[in-house]
């Protein structure tokens, strides 16, 4: 029986004009929904290749993504990377790192976002994760995470250094391109600032291709300086598909000082594009043996070197791991920014809330952990 308030056929035309929303789990098959998604997220025409590399090709034994669909075509999407976390347990544990929610504006009244999460939960118990965690810079969306049973454990200050104050604060603003010529005259005076060298390098640095086999005594140094932390375990092929190639496709660099068999240092770093058409340089790692911090200052200013011949007109580094180094480099001219990364986890095991790991002082993470900037 209808409600008498309704009209069998205003209820019947209501159920009928009413969106059908479905969810499911993304395979390999789904690669150009994906691509078509992330395009539209970014507003810009990323190529196929390099978004397949990004998202592990969608292979669920390194990423888990799950779509949603209003009257069978695409609304928004979810996915987690798979990782191994130590300093959870015993022993290390599979951990799902989250990234590339988005929902399309038109459908995100219809509880796409919850429902997408939902999933995604579901999704992580279904993988045998211990866990699910991620970082974002938006104060509102880690509010709605929060809601949605995550916990907020800490954030992490983003350090930046100019290297083109002046056209970075005309990008910024949008002056326009009269003023981003004008700001050509006092970049130039800022530049020796920027090039200035820094004592106690000691040592040549060389570049090495992430691919190649000289990149694995580079990936245990990043390992060691982890030690003690809940941190993820990096390996040579996870640290490979890591740094293949921005979604921009733009490459990343890593550099290193010392021997090949024990460098005393490693920067890796890559270039990507913020709002109004600013070039950024993104630190995702500044790594040392103990005792080796000068060398690696030395391999981050000659970093910044490079990024500032590149066009880019200021560099990133995610602060707060409270290390020496971290130290280091906030005095050689890296400030605050404005923002700073939320960072939340969820657990179906809840006593993680009452011992160390709820304590983001006891986490290490750096931007070579995330995957946007």
């Amino acid at each position: 029986m209808s409600d008498a308030s309704t009209p069998p056929s205003d209820a019947r035309r209501s159920s009928a004009s009413r969106p059908a929303l479905t969810l499911r789990e993304l395979t390999p098959a789904d690669l150009d929904t994906v691509v078509d998604l992330l395009r539209t997220r970014d507003g810009r025409p990323h190529e196929r290749e390099d978004v397949a590399q990004v998202v592990q090709g969608l292979e669920p034994t390194r990423l888990r993504a799950w779509g949603a669909f209003v009257d069978g075509e695409p609304a928004g999407l979810t996915t987690f990377y798979l990782r191994r976390l130590r300093g959870w347990s015993a022993e290390p544990v599979t951990a799902g790192y989250w990234g590339h929610l988005y929902v399309l504006p038109e459908h995100r009244r219809l509880m796409v976002y919850p429902l997408l999460i939902r999933s995604m939960l579901q999704g992580g118990r279904d993988a045998g994760c211990d866990l699910i965690f991620t970082a974002t810079r938006q104060p509102e969306v880690a509010e709605g995470h929060q809601r949605l049973g995550f916990q907020l454990i800490g954030r992490l200050p983003v350090r930046f250094r100019p290297l083109r104050p002046f056209r970075l604060l005309a990008r910024q603003r949008r002056l326009g391109g009269a003023a981003e010529r004008l700001a050509g005259l006092g970049d130039a005076l800022y530049r020796p600032f920027v090039s200035r060298p820094l004592s106690g390098g000691g040592t040549p640095c060389r570049r090495i291709d992430p691919a190649s086999p000289e990149v694995e005594p580079v990936v245990e140094l990043m390992n060691a300086t982890r030690q003690g932390r809940v941190s993820q375990v990096w390996s040579a092929e996870s640290f490979r598909r890591r740094c293949a190639g921005t979604i921009d496709g733009a490459a990343y660099t890593v550099l290193a000082a010392g021997d090949g068999d024990a460098p005393r240092a490693a920067v890796v770093y890559c270039e990507v594009t913020r709002g109004e058409n600013v070039r950024a340089g993104v630190l995702l790692e500044v790594v040392s043996r103990p005792g080796d911090e000068p060398a690696a200052l030395a391999l981050t200013r000659e970093a910044e070197r490079r990024l500032l011949a590149a066009g880019c007109d200021v560099v990133l580094h995610l602060d707060g791991r409270g290390s020496a180094l971290d130290e280091r480099i906030a005095r050689a001219g890296y400030r605050v920014a404005p923002h700073e990364y939320h960072m939340l986890i969820w657990s179906p095991d809840e006593r993680w809330k009452e011992d160390r790991r709820s304590d983001l002082s006891n986490w290490w993470f750096a931007f070579s952990d995330h995957d946007a900037f």
